[in-house]
């Protein structure tokens, strides 16, 4: 751990606890400190022709030395620019995840429709306009992040080293937008707020290459608090895809305000996209239980310590 580890930890700490101004300025001290730069990835700018000049619209070709240097830089050598905080690996304590993940006998494997939900296609069909995460984060049905030499070359066992992310300055940049958007709201949508909000989400969006249809705000004028909402949700899923922090980041906008409002649609909406058409009533059904989306306390922490109380979701007569 770092200073820096401790103040991104902080910032995620203090927008759990709905403190935004806190964790706006933890954010602050992390991205002005200069010490973290997200890499780059190259663009060449295309300009389709409308009917008229107004028409015409400007789309990004990424370059692929540059997403292949990118996945080089953040998941395969590790410990980045931009990264804040990873628990490392190395060939004398390899990563313990190869075994569920590699191709020859690994069995978590990606979700099609899950990512097509994340990745939604482009308006314009080109094949070479994309957002590079969806390229990097899976191939051949496999969570690549973890498993890959490079976009073509799996890991053999004994250089299976790749570290886990656990804060990087994308994250930052999104936990800020998230803070910001969080005290519009509470300020009656202020956009001053708002558009930082806004410009924050696009830093992320253009190092991805984000398309047009993932894009909630896309030729608005202006866009409500809810809007951003819901749009910074959806960028981490594209951002941190398998990273870890769906289910997290899922809960943290339901429970928003003590289950304020419509709030838990959000995971409701999840159960809709994650489970099998015959168990997501259950799954919804149980996810109206606020004790679910916990797990429950340890046996022998009970045991150890009189003062805790268990889940009640999980506590029993016996």
């Amino acid at each position: 751990m770092t200073a820096y580890a401790v103040k991104a930890l902080l910032a995620d700490v203090y927008l759990w606890k709905e403190e935004y101004a806190k964790c706006s300025a933890k954010c602050d001290e992390i991205i002005n400190s200069g010490q973290f730069a997200l890499i780059s990835v190259h663009r060449d700018e295309v300009i389709l022709e409308g009917a008229t000049p107004e028409e015409n619209d400007t789309i990004y070709y990424p370059s692929e030395t540059a997403y292949t240097q990118l996945y080089d830089q953040l998941y395969y050598k590790g410990n980045s620019t931009e990264s804040i905080f990873e628990i490392q690996f190395s060939a004398e304590g390899m990563n313990p995840f190869y075994n569920y993940m590699n191709s020859s006998k690994g069995w978590l494997m990606v979700n099609e429709d899950g990512i097509a939900n994340v990745f939604t296609p482009t308006g314009f069909g080109k094949n070479n306009y994309f957002d590079v995460r969806k390229v990097i984060s899976q191939r051949m049905n496999r969570i690549w992040k973890y498993i890959g030499v490079n976009l073509n070359t799996e890991r053999q066992l004994e250089e299976y080293t790749s570290n886990f992310i656990v804060y990087r300055l994308a994250e930052i940049y999104l936990m800020k937008a998230e803070a910001l958007s969080q005290m519009a709201i509470q300020a009656n949508d202020d956009w001053t707020m708002l558009k930082e909000a806004r410009a924050l989400i696009e830093k992320v969006r253009v190092r991805a290459n984000a398309v047009e249809s993932t894009d909630l705000t896309y030729k608005q004028p202006s866009y409500s608090g809810k809007t951003l909402e819901q749009f910074i949700l959806d960028e981490r899923a594209r951002e941190f895809v398998f990273e870890g922090k769906r289910w997290f980041d899922v809960l943290r906008q339901a429970k928003r305000g003590n289950y304020a409002g419509d709030n838990l649609h959000y995971l409701i909406d999840l159960a809709g996209l994650s489970a099998p058409p015959e168990k997501t009533y259950i799954l919804q059904t149980k996810y109206k239980n606020f004790g679910s989306h916990y797990l429950p306390i340890y046996q022998d922490e009970l045991e150890a310590n009189p003062a805790l109380v268990q889940n009640d979701f999980y506590a029993t007569n016996n």
